[in-house]
């Protein structure tokens, strides 16, 4: 009975270490922890809105859902964006470790003038933390840009 009693707790323990500290950590690349906040393509300056938060409304757990973070890669001039730019990859990076998410939701203004993609299921990381969050785009011809906003508060809904 001990033996069971002793396997159940280590159990619970590798379940809170993984809400702690969420899927895929990755240490942080070089390029990810020094990409810029601007970037220009095709003579169009470009940075990154990014809104990043957990929610905690009535219906959650009680430890509240999985971070949700929500980048737009939008051009400061106004103008639209290539059509053919695609995110790749997201990170979000809190110390010397980083979510990496994939980028499958992925939406542009019927203008052009933005490219969002949304990341979820991520770490629970606290609310009031703040993290950076870098995309990766694939630009035309092949090419790749990186685009970080750093501080971003991780934001909480009740």
């Amino acid at each position: 009975m001990r033996l069971a009693s002793f396997l159940a707790a280590l159990a619970l323990a590798a379940c809170d270490s993984l809400a702690v500290n969420g899927p895929d950590l990755v240490p942080v690349a070089a390029e990810v922890r020094t990409a810029p906040a601007t970037a220009t393509l095709d003579a169009r300056p470009l940075r990154l809105e990014v809104y990043a938060w957990r929610d905690f409304m009535p219906i959650a757990p009680q430890d509240g859902q999985p971070l949700i973070v929500s980048a737009r890669v939008v051009a400061t001039d106004g103008g639209a964006l290539p059509a053919e730019l695609v995110a790749t990859d997201v990170w979000t990076v809190r110390g010397d470790r980083a979510w990496r998410a994939g980028t499958d939701e992925q939406r542009r203004e019927p203008d052009g003038r933005s490219l969002e993609v949304v990341a979820r299921e991520g770490p629970k990381w606290g609310p009031g933390e703040r993290v950076d969050v870098v995309v990766a785009l694939r630009v035309p011809g092949g090419g790749r840009v990186l685009l970080r906003a750093a501080g971003v508060e991780i934001a909480r809904t009740d």
